[in-house]
């Protein structure tokens, strides 16, 4: 949603209510370094299900690679269930896949869940806009500084919404048992103020 503004001949369009960030170009290294990636490993291996985390997990993170993004615009926080159910009513998505156990997460300020590709790609539309590509998400994610997580290089289980992945529900060690309400966690954003990677 953006407001036009119109000065001297020129159009200028801005995110309502801060609800955007302009990410600049940049020219960055996309990808891993094989250092990288052994801690991404040793890290997932303390995660719960670690017999998931193999030397496979990550291999389509190397070789890391030089990648030119052009300026962007990304939503500040993920897409509220209330805000995907507007797409819903008005006919332009289908219905997230919340049966039997997940309708837990229709909250309304929850964020949505269990969409898929192609509804995530008309939600996206329906607002004025496109899902990011795999190098902008990068590029929003770590930015210039390569950092290994949105706020800096180090992890903080405060910052992100980590929990146990659903292994334990009862586990709200990062303040919520399982999915937080979108925003949840300010001090996690990235230095443009996105939220929520």
């Amino acid at each position: 949603e953006a407001s036009h503004e119109r000065s001297a001949g020129l159009l200028r369009l801005r995110a309502a209510g801060g609800r955007a960030a302009y990410l600049r170009p940049l020219a960055f290294d996309m990808g891993s370094s094989e250092e990288e990636v052994l801690s991404a490993l040793v890290r997932c291996r303390r995660e719960p299900l670690p017999q998931h985390c193999d030397e496979s997990t990550f291999e389509n993170e190397t070789p890391s690679h030089r990648e030119h993004v052009a300026g962007f615009w990304m939503a500040r926080t993920e897409v509220t269930v209330a805000e995907y159910g507007r797409c819903v009513a008005a006919g332009h998505c289908g219905p997230a896949g919340n049966d039997g156990g997940a309708r837990r997460f229709q909250q309304p300020s929850f964020p949505v869940t269990l969409v898929t590709f192609d509804d995530a790609r008309r939600y996206c539309a329906f607002r004025g806009g496109r899902l990011p590509s795999e190098a902008e998400f990068e590029r929003a994610a770590r930015g210039a500084a390569r950092r290994a997580y949105p706020w800096g290089k180090s992890f903080h289980g405060r910052l992100a919404n980590h929990g146990r992945l659903g292994v334990d529900t009862s586990d709200d060690s990062d303040g919520f048992s399982e999915l937080a309400p979108v925003g949840s966690f300010p001090d996690g954003a990235t230095p443009e103020g996105i939220l929520d990677l």
